[in-house]
């Protein structure tokens, strides 16, 4: 048998396409896969999937540090 399994993570977040924008810049992962509730960030070695979560309030600007 064999498999194509690779080390990965992923990531539950209200603006998931914002989050993947983030990462993909800061670790150089292309986007494999995208849509309107998850982003694949993807190489030979390693996969990042974002998911979006359902009902989370939109941000229109960053939380106020406390």
């Amino acid at each position: 048998m064999t498999t194509n399994a690779r080390l990965g993570g992923v990531i539950f977040a209200a603006d998931h396409k914002r989050l993947a924008s983030f990462y993909a810049a800061m670790t150089d992962l292309p986007a494999q896969f995208a849509d309107d509730t998850i982003v694949v960030l993807h190489s030979d070695t390693f996969e990042l999937v974002i998911h979006k979560l359902s009902g989370e309030p939109a941000m229109d600007r960053p939380p106020v540090p406390r």
